[in-house]
């Protein structure tokens, strides 16, 4: 077959070699039929009868091909733009398309036969959008797209110079994703539907079990490494992992089953909270007095502190109060030069130091619960490192203020003596760390911000930041200042709901 576009337009030679490619599919298709119905030697074995009928169910069911190369195609697509090369996560990629097309075909052929060619062809549409989402998405920021940041994109949208700056970087990429759509599109006349009857609907369901189970066997056949598909899959979520060794349609799937079990769980979470709150305001009320005339309460003094510091009501307030924040002269809420607290004489004899960073923590009485409590690993593991040294370094910001501000995309030319001489001094004074590198976390800035907040290490697909705000958290860089009597405030730029 030759094609001569000479004298022809790119768009009519394209048509061309595409109405060929389908008319030989389809012919070829017919004559698969014919031969598995007529040809006297398949007749003539046993299992022949079955396989023939198998044959003539799947014939009509070209939509159902047509999903499953279409989710095969995208995953090749994404994976040779941003990747360069397909490697052996492809393989996922490839088995997990035959039940996710399956799928998605079930799902289209629920609807009547009149509504099947446009319900298709969105299904297409959706499918394709998906997947140039998560491409250009890709693109900015060199992570996937998680479903939780879904959430932020009315906000992000304001930025959307920056989505399109991307689009057209990688017009090429965009353009081949939406080829099987413009497929549909050009040939949604000649597509034909027919009322499936329960028979074939069984089989095709029947087929998308059995291709899934094979693909999650295959999957359990990978090993309990940390980076293995079968971590990924059934414990691990990891979004930039598991696009590469799952597939992208199977990370999405993944995502939005753990998202909505995640609800479910912090919903009951949130219940059950609510509850021994309630007993435990019950337990308080129902104080009794001790032989001495205290108050002896039941379920223990609120917010985790000692009798001595509270009143005696409920959420009272501490006898006395912390330095900073309180004090009429001091409006900003600084910390105060109370005896013993932050901003002491520099005069007074300084306290010994520790021989090593120990806090008074009985790990035997933690780990007497047994190993059935979900902690006892962590208190196992607490208790067996190492304590560090001090040195000659520890404690000589005693009484200091801390300011630390997170400059992301910093660049070296904003530091002049002239222009910014407190920002000069900070940079070429002091203790100066150009030995280290900042990864691109999963939600960028948010994340950075955790991480220098924490000293954690954030999770994917998660907004640690807003996630961990209701944690309990004694040992992150606000709290330990606000038990020395600081007052700590945090500032962000842009608006308040941004990341949230």
């Amino acid at each position: 077959m030759t094609l001569n576009i000479k004298d022809t337009k790119p768009g009519k030679a394209l048509t061309g070699i595409v109405d060929r490619a389908a008319k030989h599919f389809s012919e070829f298709l017919k004559t698969a039929r014919e031969f598995f119905e007529k040809d006297e030697r398949i007749k003539r074995f046993k299992a022949s009868r079955g396989f023939r009928y198998i044959c003539r169910a799947f014939s009509g069911h070209w939509l159902l091909c047509f999903f499953v190369m279409l989710i095969i195609y995208l995953e090749t697509v994404y994976r040779f733009w941003l990747f360069r090369e397909l490697s052996s996560g492809y393989f996922f990629a490839f088995i997990f398309a035959f039940s996710g097309g399956t799928a998605i075909y079930m799902i289209v052929s629920a609807f009547p036969v009149k509504r099947t060619k446009a319900v298709s062809m969105a299904a297409t549409l959706i499918i394709t959008v998906i997947y140039g989402v998560q491409l250009i998405y890709y693109c900015i920021f060199r992570t996937p797209l998680s479903l939780i940041s879904v959430g932020g994109a009315g906000d992000a949208m304001q930025f959307w110079d920056i989505a399109l700056e991307a689009i057209l970087k990688n017009i090429a990429a965009v353009l081949l994703l939406f080829i099987p759509f413009a497929f549909m599109v050009l040939y949604r006349k000649k597509m034909t539907f027919r009322e499936k009857k329960p028979p074939e609907l069984s089989m095709v369901l029947a087929f998308c079990v059995m291709s899934y189970f094979f693909s999650v066997a295959c999957v359990a056949f990978t090993g309990d490494e940390p980076a293995s598909q079968n971590t990924l899959y059934f414990e691990t979520f990891s979004p930039e992992l598991s696009v590469d060794k799952l597939g992208v349609l199977t990370t999405i799937r993944l995502d939005v089953e753990r998202l909505a079990a995640g609800a479910l769980e912090e919903a009951l979470l949130d219940r059950m909270c609510a509850e021994t709150e309630e007993r435990d305001i019950e337990d308080w009320y129902a104080g009794s007095n001790d032989k001495a005339g205290n108050t002896v309460w039941p379920g223990g003094i609120p917010d985790g502190t000692t009798g001595s510091s509270l009143s005696g009501t409920p959420g009272g307030t501490p006898d006395s109060a912390p330095m900073g924040g309180n004090d009429p002269a001091d409006p900003d809420g600084l910390p105060g030069t109370e005896a013993g607290g932050v901003g002491t004489d520099p005069k007074e004899p300084a306290e010994p130091v520790k021989p090593y960073n120990v806090m008074d923590i009985d790990f035997d009485a933690l780990m007497a619960s047994g190993k059935n409590d979900p902690l006892y690993p962590l208190h196992q593991y607490f208790s067996s490192v190492e304590p560090t040294p001090t040195n000659e370094y520890t404690g000589i910001f005693k009484g200091c203020n801390l300011i630390m501000f997170t400059a992301e995309g910093f660049s070296p030319y904003a530091v002049s003596p002239e222009l910014t001489p407190t920002l000069y001094k900070m940079i070429n004074e002091g203790f100066v760390f150009r030995n280290f590198y900042t990864p691109v976390w999963w939600v960028s800035t948010s994340d950075g911000e955790y991480v220098a907040c924490t000293g954690l290490i954030p999770k994917g697909g998660v907004w640690s930041m807003a996630r961990s705000g209701s944690n309990y958290m004694p040992f992150v860089m606000g709290n330990q200042f606000r038990n020395l009597g600081y007052l700590t405030k945090a500032y962000h730029n842009h608006t308040y709901t941004y990341y949230k």
